[in-house]
């Protein structure tokens, strides 16, 4: 168990990974895509795309009508056109302030929005701006520096924020974690349901503010309720329990399949642990990083869409290296034996055991990031081995 203690860092990169995988490929299955990747992509109010456009340029303007998605990689995005699916962008400057008929999904330095989205906004930046102007008909979920809302929220609103204005309409729930300053109520904010909030001081409320639900403030440095005692703790822990048993029945296929191999990725997790956890750290950062300028080309754009997809799911079973390796030196140090544990049960151990351990607050966020890595490090150490191997 000491191998899994001393590793650190790395939330940011497995979360490229896993949004490279899940936002980048799953809108493209089953539809068209117009590709384009230049310095500069502009899209005139007379043209029209039947299916997705996906965009990597430093500069993308899009007036015209997409019917599709629009993923982009861009220095400045501008779309002022239509759009009829969802929005995915990842770039400096960010500005809405056309029809979305989807979600908007950005992380961006500064994200602005003027007009009317027809689902979900998610979004992290440095600065967000809702203007008068825009709508969001479902709910707003934002992690930035400075947070302005004046416009409509028809669903609700939650935001990790530095400091926050709130100066529109919130039909849901208004919650609200602010760092810096308290957060401002200002006199054009309609607030419909309850506005909860955790900040440094108590909110500076307008007295013509309209708010019709409970205002509920708890200070930010005020300790939460215990583990066990957190309201939505059952409901998260029947959520666990089921995505152990999908774990399981990944584990269990993994070992059907290709159990005599994973000997080798265990042996080498046990044997050099510090290696494999070095050899990940590096790859999970390289290799994003490899997959962004591949995609910035046309010829080398499927290559990064399949290497994401790859690594996505490498990433995912690496957990199950670390389950299966953590299984099987629990089982050898009870039964005391010679003969290694089999992998069938070793995996159903290993996993219960790191799943549980992973429940608990940040330690186990901790450990979910030092098993990927080492796992992970592991699997690429080997399976250089079996290429370089083969090649000869």
């Amino acid at each position: 168990m000491s191998h899994i203690l001393n590793k650190k860092i790395l939330i940011i990169f497995l979360t490229v990974g896993l949004l490279s995988a899940l936002l980048v490929i799953i809108p493209l299955i089953g539809r068209a895509a117009t590709l384009k990747a230049q310095d500069t992509v502009f899209l005139s109010s007379d043209q029209v795309v039947d299916g997705n456009l996906i965009v990597t340029a430093n500069i993308v303007e899009i007036q015209g009508t997409v019917h599709g998605d629009v993923i982009a990689f861009a220095n400045s995005l501008t779309i002022s056109g239509s759009v009829f699916g969802d929005v995915i962008a990842l770039g400096n400057n960010v500005r809405i302030n056309g029809r979305v008929d989807g979600n908007v999904r950005v992380a961006a330095s500064t994200l602005q929005i003027d007009s009317e989205v027809g689902k979900n906004v998610s979004a992290a930046a440095g600065t967000i701006l809702l203007t008068k102007q825009s709508k969001i008909n479902w709910s707003l979920w934002a992690l930035a520096g400075t947070l302005q809302q004046r416009g409509e929220v028809r669903g609700d609103l939650e935001a990790k924020t530095g400091r926050a204005i709130i100066g529109g309409a919130v039909k849901g729930t208004v919650n609200l974690t602010v760092k810096e300053a308290p957060p401002v109520i200002s006199k054009e904010a309609s607030l419909f349901g309850d506005f909860n909030y955790r900040s440094p001081g108590e909110a500076v409320i307008d007295q013509d503010a309209k708010i019709i639900g409970q205002v509920n403030y708890l200070p930010l440095l005020t300790a939460k309720p215990g583990f066990w005692r957190q309201p939505n703790f059952t409901v998260a822990l029947l959520a666990k329990f089921l995505s152990l048993f999908a774990w399981w029945a990944s584990g269990l296929f993994l070992v059907a399949l290709v159990g005599h191999r994973l000997d080798k990725i265990t042996h080498l997790m046990i044997t050099k642990p510090w290696r494999s956890l070095f050899t990940g750290f590096v790859y999970v950062i390289f290799l994003p990083v490899l997959f962004i300028i591949l995609a910035g080309t046309l010829i080398g754009l499927p290559a990064a869409l399949i290497g994401a997809a790859i690594f996505f799911i490498v990433l995912y079973l690496s957990q199950l290296f670390t389950g299966l390796t953590i299984g099987q030196e629990l089982l050898h140090l009870i039964t005391r034996r010679r003969k290694k544990p089999k992998a069938l049960w070793s995996m159903v151990v290993g996993l219960l055991i790191y799943r549980l351990v992973t429940l608990i607050p940040i330690v186990g966020e901790m450990i979910f990031i030092l098993a990927t890595l080492w796992g992970f490090g592991a699997w690429l150490i080997v399976t250089k081995r079996f290429v370089t191997k083969a090649a000869k």
